[in-house]
């Protein structure tokens, strides 16, 4: 699944990461929040942001709401063309259900990996920056 970075958070030497996973949390479209600090190297899922599309509102949700044992979570993925337009979003995986002691994992994705990035300025005016292995 993809981990979007979103803060670092530095205070009196604790270091705070900050991350989050697109991912249907009980048919309902959100963000997982990820957190990796000094007590949790290894990270662990803060609670889920819903996340509001197809002009539902125009405000972000900012704060993010505990998940339940027995949650069901289906992680997905958009999928745009190699022009960079958007064309869908694919369940990635089997549904899973949400328990207290989840791990998370990083996996090695070998080296022949490219990234780029879709930046959209406040006209909603779209630039893709160029392809970097």
């Amino acid at each position: 699944m993809a981990f979007y970075y979103e803060d670092t958070i530095i205070d009196e030497g604790k270091e705070t990461i900050t991350g989050r996973v697109p991912a249907l949390l009980n048919d309902e479209l959100v963000n997982l929040i990820l957190v990796f600090d000094d007590e949790h190297p290894y990270g662990y899922i803060a609670g889920a942001r819903y996340d509001y599309r197809d002009g539902e509102t125009e405000t972000a949700a900012k704060s993010f709401e505990p998940l339940t044992a027995g949650d069901e979570l289906q992680f997905i993925c958009d999928y745009y063309s190699y022009d960079g337009t958007y064309q869908d979003t694919y369940p990635l995986g089997e549904p899973m259900e949400y328990h207290d002691d989840m791990l998370i994992s990083n996996t090695y994705v070998g080296e022949d990996v490219q990234v780029t990035y879709l930046l959209t300025d406040i006209y909603q005016q779209e630039y893709w920056t160029p392809v970097v292995k």
